[in-house]
């Protein structure tokens, strides 16, 4: 985009494609997340991106192979500006070393979580507080020496904004 000027990108390239295990002609329909990462000195110029499917990035081709012209047209209505991020935290305390903390994260961002992706590991952290929890207090475990903090996350910039926001 930035080296050739386009207006923008479309993708039908799946991500984290492994060879005999998970490959795009077994997933056609599939739409991969992707995203555009712009550094703080691309963020004027950042544009818009598309993902597609294979099936639909295949039809585009045969289009183009047979010299046809193609026509796309994207209303993109976005803007970057500085935001907040909320996180959820939860703490079991260290007995011993409470200032030294051993994090468990999940993350919790997408629209419609569902069992592959945030949800389940969500509620397995949640699970994991609530059995530690529970273990103690029956006994059956002592208390940790140090203190065990439980994030919920928006995914990869929750996590990097607390550990921004807390250097030490």
């Amino acid at each position: 985009v930035y080296k050739r000027g386009a207006a923008g990108v479309i993708t039908d390239t799946l991500t984290y494609e492994i060879k005999n295990f998970r490959e795009s002609i077994d997933l056609p329909d599939a739409h991969a997340y992707q995203a555009i990462w712009p550094t703080k000195e691309e963020l004027n110029k950042v544009t818009f991106g598309f993902s597609i499917t294979k099936r639909q990035g295949n039809q585009l081709r045969a289009l183009l192979k047979q010299k046809k012209t193609v026509t796309l047209k994207a209303i993109v209505d976005a803007k970057l500006f500085p935001g907040k991020l909320d996180i959820i935290t939860a703490t079991i305390k260290g007995k011993t070393k409470p200032n030294q903390e051993i994090f468990l994260i999940a993350h919790l961002c997408h629209p419609k979580p569902s069992a592959n992706d945030n949800a389940s590991g969500s509620g397995l952290l949640l699970e994991i507080a609530r059995t530690i929890i529970a273990l103690i207090q029956k006994g059956k475990i002592p208390q940790p020496k140090r203190t065990i903090r439980f994030f919920w996350v928006p995914e990869i910039y929750g996590t990097i904004a607390y550990l921004h926001k807390h250097e030490n």
